[in-house]
């Protein structure tokens, strides 16, 4: 069973099938789409399909995505979540997106801050990880203000265009007292 958790402004719930069309208003925006390694969406369906899978990959504990709900007013502004969970190795990758209106609000902060210390403090992983898109400079910058370090550039695939993408890794370990 996927978690829920408030922070000071979002609702971090599972996504849900309901959730499709607000998605898809976030991944058709080529603005967003473009650091997400897909083509923007052209289709709710594209949308439902998504969430389907990413529910599939919660249930074998490959992935855990959530819809990213404003508290106030109740409005799906994106998604995050864990990918490649990696439970004997203590390490585990964070995504997210955000719509456009919604960009340089602190939304970001709140959100990968809230990922970094589930993932070390109720789930006992050794590190978290995060890659990005080298254009994507505010993400970037976010990592490094939590306190991330680069280390190191991938080649992966690009779903997109079917080629390789040059991606940034970060990541941020857990320091024991």
């Amino acid at each position: 069973m996927i978690e829920e958790w408030y922070t000071e402004r979002l609702h971090l719930r599972p996504c849900k099938e309901a959730d499709a069309p607000y998605l898809f208003a976030v991944w058709s925006d080529p603005e967003v789409a473009e650091f997400m390694n897909i083509e923007p969406f052209s289709s709710r369906d594209q949308a439902v399909r998504m969430i389907a899978f990413m529910n599939a990959l919660a249930e074998k504990g490959e992935a855990i995505r959530y819809s990213l709900e404003t508290k106030n007013a109740g409005r799906i502004i994106g998604s995050c979540g864990y990918n490649a969970v990696n439970d004997s190795a203590g390490t585990v990758e964070i995504g997210y997106e955000i719509a456009k209106a919604y960009w340089r609000q602190g939304y970001g902060t709140e959100v990968v801050s809230t990922l970094v210390d589930h993932a070390f403090h109720r789930w006992g992983m050794e590190q978290v990880e995060a890659k990005v898109h080298p254009q994507n400079e505010p993400s970037t910058r976010l990592l490094e203000k939590l306190g991330f370090i680069f280390s190191g550039t991938l080649w992966e695939e690009d779903e997109a265009t079917g080629g390789k993408e040059e991606m940034l890794r970060y990541v941020k370990r857990k320091f024991h007292d």
